[in-house]
């Protein structure tokens, strides 16, 4: 039977998978990249793209992202290990444009935490 593994810096996400599946709490948006591209190279495969919006990686604190632990195969692995290197460059390309403010408001915070999350959710209702 295969784990999923729920890889997220957004409180929301915490409290709404909370005994639903495995959840890997990160402080930061970069680190949730970097926990997902270590899980990826240790044989992990993808439920969701680490940039499910369209919301830039420049404008928005939070990240989630889910995985399993069935493995895929040689093909897909070396996709999604491209992939993730290729978006955490992304990811400090944009940061280097030009950083989301410092201090969100509580309001804006939750609104971007309501947007990861209903993307979450919507990934795993479509899993089961």
């Amino acid at each position: 039977m295969k784990k999923t593994v729920l890889v997220t810096n957004n409180r929301k996400a915490r409290e709404a998978f909370a005994g639903k599946c495995e959840i890997l709490w990160k402080s930061s948006y970069e680190e949730v990249l970097q926990q997902v591209r270590d899980l990826v190279y240790a044989g992990y495969a993808l439920l969701t793209h680490p940039q499910a919006s369209s919301v830039k990686p420049n404008r928005t604190p939070v990240r989630s992202v889910l995985l399993s632990d069935e493995r895929p195969d040689e093909e897909t692995q070396l996709r999604d290990q491209m992939l993730m290197g290729n978006i955490i460059e992304q990811y400090r390309q944009w940061q280097a444009v030009q950083k989301p403010p410092e201090e969100e408001t509580e309001a804006v915070l939750a609104d971007y935490e309501t947007v990861d999350l209903s993307m979450i959710e919507e990934a795993f209702a479509q899993m089961i």
